[in-house]
C-alpha cells in the first residue's frame, strides 16, 4: 500500500455506533478471522440482533464508509449471564431474543467480538484496534456495567483479557475446540486505567 493510498483510507477515521448500512463490513470482517467456524455472525444473524437492539453493534470506519473494525457489546440477563458464566452457552449465535436486553443499560454483558481487519497493514489494524479499546470501556461505563464476560479465541484477543485483568472462570467447547471464558468485574478504577491507556473517543 502507498502512503497516499493509506493516506486515503484514514481520512476521517471515526468510532461510532453502528448503522444498517455497516452490516455488510462487519460480517466481513466476521469472516475473515472465523470463517472456517460452522457458525459465526454472518449477516443474516447481524441483521436479526440489529433489528432486536442496533446499540450492541459499534464501529471504527473512513469518511468513505469502510469498516475497518467493529465490536459487539451484548446487555443479557442474570440467568443467561450465569449460564455463559459455567460455560454452558458463550455465544449471541445460540442466544434467545428473550435473554438479550432490547436496550444497553444492563449490569451484566457478554463481549462477544472486538475485531480489527488485517487486510490494510499493521498500521490501520493498531489503529482501528486502539480505537475499538478506548470504545469499549466508554461503553460499558456509559451503560453501567458491572460484570462483562468474554470467550477471546484469537491471540489479540487472549493478550487483551490477560493486560486487562480477566480471570478465567470456565471452559467451553465451541466448534470442536476447547475455549476458555473469562469474566471482568468493572470498576471505576479499571474505567480510569483503560482511558488513561487508549486514545479517548468523543463520537458517543
Amino acid at each position: 500500500m502507498t502512503n497516499e493510498q493509506e493516506i486515503r483510507l484514514f481520512k476521517g477515521l471515526d468510532f461510532a455506533k453502528a448503522t444498517i448500512d455497516d452490516i455488510e463490513g462487519m460480517a466481513l470482517i466476521e469472516e475473515e478471522y472465523f470463517g472456517n467456524y460452522a457458525r459465526h455472525l454472518d449477516v443474516e444473524i447481524i441483521t436479526k440482533w440489529f433489528n432486536h437492539n442496533e446499540s450492541m453493534f459499534y464501529v471504527v470506519k473512513n469518511e468513505r464508509d469502510i469498516v475497518f473494525g467493529f465490536m459487539v457489546l451484548v446487555p443479557i440477563i442474570k440467568d443467561l449471564y450465569e449460564r455463559v458464566k459455567v460455560g454452558e452457552i458463550a455465544s449471541l449465535v445460540d442466544f434467545k431474543e428473550s435473554e438479550v436486553k432490547k436496550h444497553s443499560s444492563s449490569e451484566y454483558f457478554l463481549i462477544e467480538n472486538l475485531l480489527a481487519t488485517k487486510r490494510h497493514g499493521t498500521r490501520l489494524f493498531l489503529n482501528t484496534a486502539s480505537m475499538l479499546l478506548a470504545g469499549i470501556s466508554i461503553v460499558l461505563e456509559k451503560y453501567k456495567a458491572k460484570y462483562a464476560l468474554t470467550l477471546p479465541i484469537t491471540p489479540e484477543g487472549k493478550r487483551i483479557t490477560k493486560n486487562w485483568g480477566f480471570t478465567e472462570v470456565a471452559k467451553i467447547v465451541f466448534s470442536e475446540e476447547s475455549h476458555k471464558i473469562y469474566e471482568l468485574v468493572l470498576t471505576d478504577e479499571l474505567h480510569r486505567k483503560m482511558k488513561r491507556k487508549y486514545k479517548k473517543q468523543d463520537s458517543l
